[in-house]
């Protein structure tokens, strides 16, 4: 029951991002929920979806922040007031953010420095196929996209810039997800899902690319 609960889950958003556009990041270095703390260089990738381009300073953000200052507000700029201030990158570019802060508990306030270095999102396939379908230009502005049947021989290759580091499914009856190989041939029913783990070379960030059957 749970596994076909959590199938169906996956199913509903996937068909939300594409009624919506909106899109959820399973995984990235740095953008969408991943943490970063205090006084740290941030390197990110600038999504064409807002909503990916939201960084979380701190795991415990259990902080009170007063002011914030940006040497590019063109580029990043701190929002939200207080415990929930996040970094939000605008567009390709650097920034040296400030950031004024107590940590919950403490008496003063401490000058904090975050470094944000930005580059823009690019599409990470230079071929993305299985079997006779192509799938590249499906990731062309953000990494989930729903599709129909998916069976065939998985072909990807990763386009300048990016690396291939593994490839997964999940079929509705699976616990988790099942690394296979490139090259060799899947049938994915509906509610599974192929996922296509890549490194964007320059910023070291991993990004997961979801292909879900409906």
């Amino acid at each position: 029951m749970k596994k076909l609960i959590s199938c169906m889950i996956t199913l509903i958003m996937a068909f939300a991002l594409v009624l919506t556009g909106t899109v959820f990041l399973s995984s990235q270095s740095a953008n969408a929920a991943e943490d970063r703390p205090l006084s740290k260089k941030v390197s990110c990738i600038v999504f064409s979806d807002k909503s990916l381009n939201k960084i979380v300073l701190d795991k415990n953000f259990t902080y009170d922040v007063d002011k914030c200052t940006s040497s590019d507000k063109k580029v990043a700029v701190i929002k939200g007031k207080s415990s929930k201030a996040y970094l939000f990158v605008k567009k390709k570019g650097k920034a040296a953010i400030t950031i004024y802060a107590k940590k919950d508990g403490a008496s003063e306030y401490k000058k904090y420095k975050v470094s944000v270095k930005a580059f823009n999102y690019t599409n990470p396939f230079k071929t993305y196929k299985i079997g006779k379908k192509d799938y590249k230009s499906k990731y062309n502005k953000n990494p989930h996209y729903g599709a129909g049947a998916i069976k065939g021989k998985i072909n990807i290759k990763a386009a300048k810039g990016w690396r291939l580091v593994r490839i997964e499914k999940m079929g509705p009856q699976d616990d988790d997800f099942i690394r296979v190989k490139n090259g060799s041939s899947v049938k994915i029913p509906q509610m599974g899902e192929v996922r296509v783990t890549m490194k964007h070379k320059a910023s070291g960030n991993v990004v997961e690319f979801s292909n879900v059957a409906m």
